[in-house]
């Protein structure tokens, strides 16, 4: 099994663990599977030349926990706003989704917290068998996409005017609201420019430009840096609860 998450351009990343239960790992003992810890999950080896049948005769499924091991990963995924319960997911569930090389596992909400674990994976026996008796590696995959956030940019400086913000490379330019003068908690002015839609988080080169007019009135531009998944905010638009991302950046 292997997690992939959008958030770091679906590419190997550690940001959870999978760990058998106690059954789980006494089952495991008892037929000699070697069970391996890898960066994005965890991976089973049987070394026989027997048939399924003759090698591995349990019924039980293979249960496993999953944890976050990454403080902000309920911050940059994609999930219910109030959600505080598990996520279950089972190789025999019908909303599965497979092809030639895996099967991406699909996710039941449970309203049922734990402070110890993300959520549950059950790998049925009759799933094993499937690979084994094929001879190919069983492949499942846990998807997770990226939370959207309203990106909400604090610029400070002194006597600067006209700002704009475009996207860096042009392609798909998400519009920002007209800069408009603000206040913030600790008595600062500042320019406040929010995007109009929701804007995926991610580990990526950054997304926008800002160029503004100085007191000299001369016309510059610098690079703005990209939401931080660690700083969220809640706010309410036309009714609705949205989270934004507050930055803050000085000129």
């Amino acid at each position: 099994m292997q997690a992939r998450h959008a958030y770091f351009e679906n590419k190997p990343h550690s940001f959870l663990r999978c760990s058998p239960s106690q059954a789980t790992i006494a089952l495991l003992a008892r037929h000699a599977f070697i069970l391996r810890q890898v960066q994005n999950g965890v991976q089973l080896y049987a070394e026989t030349e027997a048939s399924y049948d003759a090698y591995f005769d349990e019924r039980a499924p293979l249960d496993f926990n999953i944890a976050s091991t990454d403080p902000n990963f309920f911050n940059y995924t994609k999930l219910p706003t109030d959600f505080q319960g598990l996520l279950v997911y089972a190789s025999e569930d019908e909303l599965n989704q497979s092809n030639n090389e895996s099967v991406t596992l699909h996710p039941r909400f449970v309203d049922q917290p734990d402070a110890l674990k993300l959520g549950t994976l059950q790998i049925a026996s009759a799933s094993m068998k499937a690979s084994f008796d094929t001879n190919s590696p069983g492949q499942f995959e846990i998807r997770f996409e990226t939370r959207h956030t309203l990106w909400q940019y604090h610029i400070f400086g002194h006597g600067i005017s006209q700002l704009n913000i475009r996207s860096i490379d042009g392609a798909a330019d998400i519009p920002f609201s007209k800069a408009v003068e603000t206040t913030l908690a600790n008595g600062q002015n500042a320019w406040q420019l929010t995007s109009e839609f929701a804007i995926p988080l991610g580990i990526i080169k950054p997304k926008f430009q800002l160029t503004y007019t100085d007191i000299a009135t001369t016309t510059k531009t610098v690079v703005l840096p990209n939401a931080d998944p660690a700083k969220l905010a809640m706010t309410e638009r036309n009714g609705e609860k949205r989270i934004v991302s507050p930055l803050y950046v000085y000129v």
